[in-house]
């Protein structure tokens, strides 16, 4: 199972100068980081990605957790194959990506690829306490290390 290459558009300033410049994104690489200060863009460029991945494949699944319940990635709740967890839900969607990464590495058919979108990792530890911390971080830990592998 090949993971797809997804064009990305890329400095949305240079635009107005004509210029567009695209990358691919290599989503078989073990994780993307989008980093900036607080109201660059940086959940929008998120959602903006997963929803050209929602176009793109859409055979893909699309696992959104978001850990402060952006409205930027509201829109991928109405889109097939893609399933939001908001927020105070964003635990329920980390289990059953976890879930799908166990069975899969029991032998589990690996199709089709799924896509987890993790949002605002610290703002979901936040919400929990010490012992759910240590779960989360146990799963963002599995599904990092073990995922590429798994199609996840």
């Amino acid at each position: 199972m090949d993971a797809p290459k997804v064009p990305f558009l890329l400095a949305r300033h240079a635009l107005s100068f004509g210029v567009q410049r695209w990358i691919s994104i290599d989503l078989s690489m073990p994780g993307v980081a989008i980093v900036g200060p607080s109201g660059t863009g940086k959940s929008v460029a998120s959602a903006s990605l997963a929803g050209t991945i929602s176009l793109f494949y859409p055979d893909a699944k699309l696992y959104i957790v978001d850990g402060k319940g952006d409205p930027a990635f509201r829109f991928l709740a109405s889109k097939p194959g893609a399933r939001y967890f908001p927020h105070r839900s964003a635990l329920d969607g980390l289990r059953q990506v976890n879930e799908i990464l166990n069975a899969r590495m029991a032998g589990a058919a690996p199709e089709p690829f799924i896509y987890l979108w993790l949002d605002e990792l610290m703002g979901l530890l936040l919400l929990y306490d010490k012992k759910t911390q240590e779960e989360i971080r146990g799963i963002v830990t599995a599904i990092s290390v073990e995922g590429r592998a798994m199609g996840v």
